[in-house]
């Protein structure tokens, strides 16, 4: 059997997901219409999230194959959970039971619920989902370690599914 590589945009990747999760019948191939988009061309509803836009940044990380690029480590891993949260209908609800807090939720249904002994943080919360917000004052080995147990709930492969953290990427291949 001979491998193919096809590139896909995370819009492409999320409709085919939904096709392949949608449908009983796994034995025919699942092919999407032509007028299928990317994400980031439909206009947003008040209740959609979308994953960040490809621009070259200063945080190199992969999601799916796909290579993207961020300003910071805490727009990158917003970016992650989100791409996550429009591929996998309940996936915030499925990564709130396996993300335990202290003092803060890191996963909450609202800004004060992520810290709620620090009002002041709130505002700092990040939205990834529809009803839904996940800290930004948290360190790279905590966003590594959530990361970590979302693909563990989506039954991926930190590492090679998801490329994030102290991982370095030959920079001509980014180009």
């Amino acid at each position: 059997m001979n491998l193919v590589t096809i590139s896909v945009t995370t819009g492409e990747l999320v409709a085919l997901w939904n096709l392949r999760h949608n449908d009983a019948d796994t034995t025919k191939p699942k092919i999407l219409p032509a007028t299928t988009h990317s994400v980031s061309s439909s206009p947003l509803t008040e209740n959609e999230t979308r994953p960040a836009p490809l621009s070259l940044g200063k945080v190199h990380y992969e999601v799916l194959g796909e290579r993207r690029h961020a300003k910071d480590s805490i727009t990158a891993f917003t970016d992650i959970l989100t791409i996550f949260s429009n591929l996998v209908p309940g996936f915030p609800e499925r990564l709130l039971l396996v993300v335990p807090g202290n003092s803060r939720n890191h996963i909450a249904r609202s800004p004060a619920g992520v810290y709620p002994e620090r009002p002041d943080l709130a505002k700092s919360a990040r939205r990834f989902a529809p009803g839904w917000y996940v800290g930004s004052n948290i360190s790279g080995q905590a966003k590594e370690r959530i990361l970590r147990l979302a693909c563990e709930v989506l039954g991926l492969e930190f590492g090679k599914d998801v490329i994030f953290g102290p991982q370095r990427f030959n920079i001509e291949s980014l180009l």
